[in-house]
């Protein structure tokens, strides 16, 4: 038997939401696997080809952060954070982007931020608030927004709280408390 479920990120720690692929539990096989978006009689003709088995379909994380490592704070700012830090899952590895045309800048800066976290290829963002047309920017691009509850956590905290399942999927636009 088949399970399908309609994730924001695709894995199984995934929260459900209908934009994005289905997750696909095959108890038969016991593991998970990934598609892309399909309805439920398709799903049900799919072969171990026309999906990835969990753990191949290894992404990028993105992080707001004060500094430029892993052990820097989160920010809970989006447009205006001083950096993205990046996790390739896939690596291993850590990079990070500087975002300083976007700190003093008089508008656009989400617009701009949220085209700067597409370009590195991530496919989950975690932050404090995402403002409306940041969060479409993001939403048009696929990219799953998680927001953190600790801002003095270090982004390799946040990702360890992430892969806990333990972060708040971001469903609407927010404004900085």
């Amino acid at each position: 038997m088949k399970i399908a479920f309609t994730p924001h990120a695709q894995d199984c720690h995934s929260t459900v939401d209908s934009r994005f692929g289905r997750v696909i539990y095959d108890e038969e096989k016991s593991a998970w696997t990934t598609a892309p978006y399909q309805t439920m009689d398709q799903l049900n003709k799919l072969s171990k080809d026309d999906c990835q088995i969990k753990g191949g379909n290894k992404m990028k994380i993105a992080f707001t952060a004060h500094g430029q490592d892993c052990h820097s704070t989160v920010d809970s700012r989006f447009g205006r954070t001083h950096y993205f830090v990046i996790y390739d899952e896939e690596k291993n590895a850590w990079t990070s982007i500087p975002n300083t045309q976007n700190l003093e800048a008089a508008h656009g800066a989400g617009i701009q931020a949220g085209q700067n976290v597409a370009k590195t290829g991530a496919k989950v963002l975690i932050t404090g608030n995402v403002g409306p047309k940041a969060f479409k920017v993001l939403e048009t691009e696929q990219i799953a927004m998680y927001s953190f509850d600790n801002e003095n956590a270090t982004v390799e905290e946040t990702l360890a709280a992430y892969q806990s399942g333990k972060l708040t999927t971001i469903t609407s636009a927010s404004m900085r408390k």
